[in-house]
This record gives C-alpha cells, sequence and structure tokens, in this order.
C-alpha cells in the first residue's frame, strides 16, 4: 500500500480531468481561430503579429466564456487581459508560437490559459 492509496488520491482521474479540460479549450480556440482570420479584424492587423494574437485571445475568450474582456497594451509584447472579477492575466505575446502554425499557437494558449485560469 502507497502513500497515494493511503491518502485515498486519484492521480489518473484528476490528470484526465485536465486532459478533458485543455481538450475542450483547443476545440474552442480551433473553431474561433478559424472564424478570426475570415474576419476583418484579422485583416486589420495581419502585417503585426503580436497585434494579431492579442486581438485573437480578447475575441477568443468573449466568444467562449468571458464576454466583458479587455486587452491592455503594456509595451514589449505584453498585454494585460482583463475582466472585471473573473481574472487578470500578463501575457507576453512575444515570445508565443507564430500565429500562422495554427497548431503550436492555440496549444501554447490552451495550456497557458488551464494554468491561470483553470487550475488556480
Amino acid at each position: 500500500m502507497g502513500f497515494f492509496d493511503f491518502c485515498d488520491i486519484k492521480i489518473f482521474p484528476m490528470t484526465q480531468e485536465i486532459e478533458v479540460v485543455i481538450s475542450q479549450i483547443r476545440q474552442n480556440l480551433g473553431r474561433e481561430y478559424e472564424l478570426f482570420i475570415h474576419s476583418t479584424s484579422y485583416q486589420s492587423y495581419k502585417n503585426s503579429e503580436v497585434q494579431t494574437k492579442a486581438q485573437f485571445l480578447t475575441n477568443a475568450l468573449k466568444a467562449m466564456k468571458y464576454p466583458h474582456t479587455n486587452l491592455i497594451p503594456l509595451g514589449g509584447g505584453i498585454y494585460k487581459l482583463l475582466n472585471f472579477d473573473h481574472f487578470e492575466l500578463d501575457l507576453n505575446l512575444f515570445n508565443t508560437p507564430s500565429f500562422h502554425h495554427k497548431t503550436a499557437f492555440i496549444d501554447w494558449v490552451s495550456k497557458n490559459l488551464y494554468q491561470d485560469l483553470y487550475a488556480k
């Protein structure tokens, strides 16, 4: 009988729940990504990688779960995402995967959103 059995801690179900949440975030972000690249917002910002990422995140969060999300540029690719009392999140969008590499970018965003919004 190990420590985890003694404490009645189940590791596998917790890991599976985390993967389910991250998978749901990825699905939602993927859907929002497709909508965003066909929008006028994307056409306005497509020459600026960091602004494109920031605008996408704002739109995606508003559509997914947080309708009152505001974006504040802090400079150097760092943005603060605010949503009234739900969360306050600083993101450095300068050192992220390219927006044009959809899978890598969405994986990065979903893992960070999970860590900063859901895991706390």
